[in-house]
């Protein structure tokens, strides 16, 4: 399994991320984003790839000890038709969590946690954040790869590409399956202004591509 880290300049996060994959026996490929968005960097990292497997971290995300045996473990143990796996993406704060900061939030920061068992998914209803995913890449391929590379015919979106990828798949009979032992933390310090505002102008985003995504 191949692992791809999409970066953001500058990202003062990076080098956890890396130490994290590193500790796993995992040099990544370091792709960068660019002008044309976190969608066209994935493209690059795919376009890159040689193998079979592709996972994607970002930037800030650290995996756990473990991380690349459970999902190696699950594609072994995977059916044919599955081509994505995801695990969970739980927050972790620098210095507590933020005590404005309400669960129902937590969607705003891309976590993600569907519990302490195994679950097979349709990625057409049930989709993974980029931080914390890993694909078919023939399969991937054959779906367009990712936003904008396939996306919403009225409108551009520069976030979501790897949602939109998953649902493609699902669309193509494609299965999906969550692997509780894949674990992950979001290295968190959100900004109650700049988290409001990016999630305002998302659902904004999302309203004039009629509600999809």
């Amino acid at each position: 399994m191949e692992v791809a880290v999409i970066a953001r300049p500058g990202s003062a996060t990076l080098d956890a991320c890396l130490q994290a994959l590193r500790g796993e026996g995992i040099e990544p490929l370091v792709v960068e984003i660019g002008g044309d968005g976190a969608g066209q960097a994935r493209n690059r990292a795919l376009e890159a790839s040689a193998g079979e497997l592709l996972a994607f971290v970002e930037d800030d995300v650290v995996v756990e000890a473990g991380w690349r045996a459970a999902l190696d473990a699950a594609w072994r143990a995977a059916a044919e038709h599955v081509a994505v796996i995801g695990g969970p993406l739980r927050p972790r704060f620098a210095s507590g969590r933020p005590r404005w900061l309400d669960p129902a939030l937590d969607a705003a920061l891309a976590l993600q946690d569907l519990g302490a068992e195994p679950v097979a998914l349709d990625p057409a209803d049930a989709t993974f954040h980029g931080g914390n995913v890993s694909f078919r890449t023939a399969a991937l391929r054959g779906a367009g790869g990712f936003w904008p590379a396939r996306g919403h015919p009225r409108g551009r979106d520069w976030r979501s590409d790897e949602h939109h990828a998953q649902q493609a798949l699902g669309a193509a009979g494609w299965g999906g399956r969550y692997e509780p032992a894949a674990r992950a933390w979001r290295l968190a310090e959100p900004r109650a202004r700049e988290l409001l505002l990016s999630r305002a102008r998302y659902g904004a985003r999302m309203a004039a591509l009629g509600g999809d995504g």
